[in-house]
């Protein structure tokens, strides 16, 4: 990673996540508890949508809203029927993991979109990396070293200060 890329990365730290996440008293609800929106699966990875609805739910979220495609949305609410899939408020956005960016339905496009430009705390995978530079709000973005490689390789000011993916997977914990 080169110094101008390094000047664009945050790191997180204890006092930053406090800001973001409360513990629950006796008056909380599900919407003090944080409402979490997911725009995840695909026809091809419906799975992916159902392991991150999953993880979601697991953490004490007090709602999760499932706004992927139809069939994922079946297997979510197979899994987790307390999922909501109806559009609302959120605190935050779990987006792209199981999508291909490559091959992306313009429903899923539209959604991606709205959820980049809602301004709150978004966790970025997969098929919406390409969009990341779009969002308004805070990102912590999850690609794996091919994906990083790519994101990387985008920024660069030319092939000397490319990385590549052999790289990144060489030494993966200095790239975390």
């Amino acid at each position: 990673m080169n110094d101008a890329q390094k000047d664009r990365v945050r790191e997180w730290g204890e006092a930053d996540a406090a800001e973001w996440i409360a513990v629950p008293g006796e008056a909380s609800d599900k919407y003090s508890r944080g409402v979490l929106g997911v725009v995840t699966g695909s026809d091809r990875y419906p799975g992916a949508a159902v392991l991150g609805v999953e993880a979601a739910a697991r953490t004490g979220v007090g709602m999760i809203r499932y706004l992927g495609a139809p069939r994922p949305a079946e297997e979510v609410l197979r899994r987790r029927p307390e999922a909501v899939s109806a559009g609302g408020r959120v605190q935050g956005w779990l987006i792209g993991s199981g999508m291909d960016a490559s091959a992306r339905p313009s429903d899923d496009l539209l959604r991606l979109k709205a959820a980049l430009a809602d301004g709150t705390p978004l966790v970025v995978d997969a098929g919406a990396l390409d969009l990341v530079r779009s969002a308004v709000g805070p990102v912590v973005v999850t690609p794996h070293y091919r994906e990083l490689a790519g994101m990387l390789a985008a920024q660069a000011d030319d092939d000397s200060d490319a990385v590549t993916a052999a790289e990144i997977a060489a030494d993966p914990a200095a790239w975390a």
